[in-house]
């Protein structure tokens, strides 16, 4: 059968002997695969064998190829081919099978041959075989319903029919021993993909082949890039064109459905064929009957479930229509297709009259208290499901009711969150322009503010070196022991202004009438009238610059009160968001900076200061939260009615601590009473000043420190001979009795203190510091007894009397109490021996003096008795 050309050639070639009567075969095939409606194609298992044309005028070959598995032969030309020799029967089948096709299109109808390699099929055969097939298809048909057409039932018959045709040619072609015509792999092919196209498949085949691959000498094995188990090619006829209708596209989808299973199941039969395996295809065949069968089995249980229910409805009076929508229904067209249709094949839409015969034998016990029985059951029942309705719809109206109160006060809580919302929006804006407002203004504030503190600082620098120089001046004016001292211009300078100073002095106290008064209890602070001048326009200027501040900002930004009004209206509308958002501890630092440019140039050691009271920043914030009309009622659990007490602590404690420490001149009486007022008001005012707060406590050491400091420096009282000191007229006398009334002024000034710090601190400071340390050694060194008499009164009159509550003795007064007790009253009781009447009257006197200073500090024994001498 295969002639060898060439013992070294290994490739396999086909030619083509009858080109045209393949190309005809194929034509006829692809016709009738398109046009005929009922029949069945022919087969021709011909070998078609391949011819080299040579195109005219290119030299180039074009090998055609009637073999899906064809591929080109070397360029050589060299290789080992096969012919397949056509017999007499085959070339006589293909005549007839040519005549009958064009007899079959012209008239539209005809019968086919089915011709193979080892036999052909008659026409009785074909016949039979449909037959076999129609029976089938029917019971498939009769599985989807009554709803199925003529038209679709005969297009599926014949599918099956394809189906049973191309698996039963397949294998007698391989029991022959034959190949498989072009035409016959072409319409197993084309069935395989149907069955694809109608349900999922899963390929047999998972091999992945090399792409493009035209050469023969490509082996299997190379040709496998899957890296898997050994699987067939699937034959690409995806290059075969189709120029189906939609008539015959439609009806092959509808057969494609109805033998899914089978054809999926013919094409796996198909690819086992191809590798000469007989009996899986007689199993595929089998199986495909069975599941005929079965379909068939279930569409009669469909059946007669349907004429059951028909049957069960009219038992119960209802209509057996009425199981399908419309009467269509499933179960009712099934039973329709059973029992109920006429002659026509049609049935009847109203209930046919029944009689004895043909009623079911359950209808044989009807009767009328049954029928009526059963009424009311039905009644009984349909009257329950109206009560469950109206009990549904009554809790339905319910619910609708309270899903509209629901929906009210959703709309309101949305107003009231929009309105709160924008106000937190706005409110947002504001407070981060605010802020930045603020950090531009506070350097430049804090500019202003050293400014100002530094014109105060120099100004009570330059009094205390002017006292000092005074000081060490006179010293050395009186040190000559009246011999005078040659003085430079400028010591002469000095003093000329320092006698001019004290004129002015005694000339104000004439004009006031004031008496009683020593020199040395003055404040030595006057200026000059070209230092007056510097230091005011100093202080115009700071102040004009502090009113340009703000001048650039709009009025809501730095007006205390706009901004007060913006935190009120917050805390009115939003007190639980006012109080989260913690503004009444912020609200101080907030307003801090518009209290500190207020009281840029206030001063707290000046006389005629405005009060804290009558600052404008207090005004504003004294109704803060009060409300627009001012009449809200202040709750006593506000944090902000510490607003102002808090500024004061935060803000003008600071700044009398600052002025403490670098302004204040303890020696100054006005300074140091002005202070002290200020102070001490400010404490009784405001209840955050205390001292457990920081602030206070700076404060109050700010001023311990300033006092100890100014009773360890400033007190001098120089010490004379006893010629110095008898001589009344005397300078050093003079200079003498000035510095002791200038000590004596620092424990005024420091007794002021008194209720503002401790007593055990102040008592140090007065006793210890001053009375045991200056005061009385410089009255041990006096010579009249009267005088010495009169300063230890003033002394013990000074101190405090809640000092010596409860008959407290303090060791630090035994030296005084001494002095008072023993030597004056022997001075006095000396100087009145032989003296006159008043002489003798005004020794009882100042023993009277002494007397009750004694008893002021708690040393009433030593008083006892010491009057007793002078009567």
């Amino acid at each position: 059968m295969f002639k060898r050309r060439d013992k070294k050639a290994n490739l396999r070639r086909v030619q083509e002997d009858d080109e045209d009567a393949a190309g005809t075969a194929g034509g006829h095939l692809s016709t009738q695969d398109e046009e005929s409606e009922v029949g069945l194609a022919v087969l021709t298992p011909s070998s078609v064998q391949k011819k080299k044309r040579k195109a005219a005028g290119s030299g180039a070959e074009k090998t055609t190829k009637a073999l899906s598995f064809g591929d080109d032969v070397e360029e050589d030309g060299e290789g080992e081919t096969f012919q397949i020799k056509r017999s007499a029967h085959s070339r006589k089948a293909i005549q007839q099978f040519k005549s009958k096709g064009n007899r079959n299109r012209s008239s539209g109808t005809g019968t086919y041959t089915q011709v193979s390699a080892v036999g052909s099929y008659s026409k009785e055969a074909l016949m039979e075989l449909r037959a076999g097939s129609s029976s089938l298809q029917e019971r498939a048909v009769e599985t989807e319903g009554a709803a199925t057409q003529d038209e679709s039932t005969a297009e599926q018959r014949h599918e099956a029919a394809v189906v049973v045709a191309v698996s039963s040619a397949l294998k007698s072609t391989e029991q022959g021993g034959s190949i498989p015509s072009a035409e016959l792999i072409h319409l197993a092919r084309k069935m395989r993909e149907k069955g694809r196209s109608a349900a999922e498949f899963l390929p047999l085949d998972s091999t992945v082949r090399v792409n493009n691959s035209r050469s023969r000498l490509v082996k299997e094995d190379d040709n496998d890039r899957s890296d898997g188990e050994d699987g067939l090619e699937y034959l690409s006829f995806s290059d075969v064109s189709s120029r189906k209708s939609a008539k015959r596209q439609q009806r092959t989808e509808m057969a494609a459905a109805i033998a899914n299973c089978s054809v999926s199941e013919t094409d796996g039969q198909h690819e086992a064929a191809s590798d000469g395996d007989d009996d899986d295809g007689d199993a595929a065949i089998r199986r495909w009957e069975e599941q005929q069968m079965s379909s068939a089995a279930s569409a009669r249980h469909v059946g007669t479930a349907a004429r059951v229910l028909e049957q069960q409805s009219m038992v119960d009076g209802l209509d057996p229509m009425a199981y399908g929508p419309r009467g269509t229904g499933s179960l009712g067209a099934a039973a329709s297709n059973g029992s109920g249709q006429d002659a026509s094949g049609s049935r009847s839409l109203m209930p046919q009259p029944s009689t004895a015969s043909n009623l079911p034998p359950i209808l044989s016990e009807i009767s009328a208290a049954s029928v009526l029985s059963l009424l009311c059951g039905k009644q009984s029942a349909l009257q329950d499901i109206v009560t469950a309705h109206e009990g549904q719809l009554s809790r339905t109206t319910e619910d609708m009711h309270i899903s509209e109160k629901a929906v009210e006060a959703a709309e309101r809580q949305l107003t009231d969150a929009s309105e709160k919302y924008n106000f937190f929006q706005e409110s947002t804006g504001y407070i981060s322009e605010l802020l930045m407002r603020l950090d531009e203004k506070v350097n430049t504030l804090s500019l202003l503010e050293d400014r100002a503190d530094r014109m105060w600082q120099d100004r009570a620098q330059f009094l205390k070196e002017r006292r000092k120089q005074d000081l060490d001046d006179e010293a050395q004016e009186n040190a000559q022991n009246g011999k005078p001292l040659v003085m430079d211009a400028s010591h002469q300078a000095r003093l000329t202004e320092r006698e001019g100073r004290r004129k002015r002095r005694r000339q104000y106290r004439q004009a006031h009438s004031l008496r009683n008064h020593n020199d040395g209890l003055s404040s030595d602070d006057e200026l000059t009238e070209l230092e007056k001048a510097k230091f005011t326009t100093e202080k115009d200027s700071t102040a004009t610059e502090a009113t340009k501040l703000f001048e650039d900002v709009d009025d809501q930004f730095c007006d205390l009160k706009l901004i007060g009004q913006r935190f009120e209206m917050w805390k009115l509308a939003f007190r639980a968001s006012y109080d989260e958002a913690y503004i009444p501890i912020c609200l101080t630092k907030l307003f801090a900076p518009f209290v500190r440019l207020e009281m840029l140039t206030w001063s707290p050691l000046e006389v005629g200061q405005m009060t804290v009271e009558d600052m404008q920043w207090c005004k504003h914030l004294l109704v803060y939260s009060a409300g627009a009309d001012g009449t809200t009622m202040p709750d006593a659990q506000d944090e902000d009615n510490f607003l102002i007490p808090n500024l004061v602590e935060k803000v003008i404690v600071t700044k009398i601590r600052d002025f403490v420490q670098h302004a204040w001149d303890p020696l100054s009486s006005k300074q140091t009473a002005q202070l002290a007022a200020v102070v001490k008001k400010i404490i009784s005012d405001f209840p955050t000043v205390h001292s457990a707060s920081r602030h206070s406590e700076e404060l109050m050491q700010a001023i311990h420190d300033k006092l100890r400091m100014s009773v360890d420096v400033d007190p001098f009282i120089p010490l004379y001979t006893k010629n110095v000191m008898e001589s009344p007229t005397s300078r050093p006398l003079e200079f003498f009795h000035r510095q002791f009334w200038s000590c004596f002024k620092l424990l005024v000034n420091t007794a002021l203190w008194q209720g503002v710090l401790s007593d055990g601190k102040l008592q140090l400071l007065c006793l210890d510091g001053l009375v045991n340390r200056y005061l009385l050694r410089a009255i041990q060194h006096l010579i009249d007894p009267y005088e010495c008499a009169d300063k230890c009164a003033k002394v013990v009159e000074l101190l405090p009397q809640s000092w010596f509550s409860g008959k407290k003795r303090f060791p630090s007064l035994d030296g005084i109490a001494l002095l008072m007790s023993s030597k004056l009253p022997t001075m006095l009781y000396h100087a009145s021996l032989g003296a006159p009447d008043h002489e003798r009257k005004k020794t009882r006197t100042t023993a009277m003096k002494l007397e009750e200073s004694l008893r002021r500090i708690g040393r009433a024994k030593e008083a006892a008795g010491l009057l007793d001498q002078f009567s």
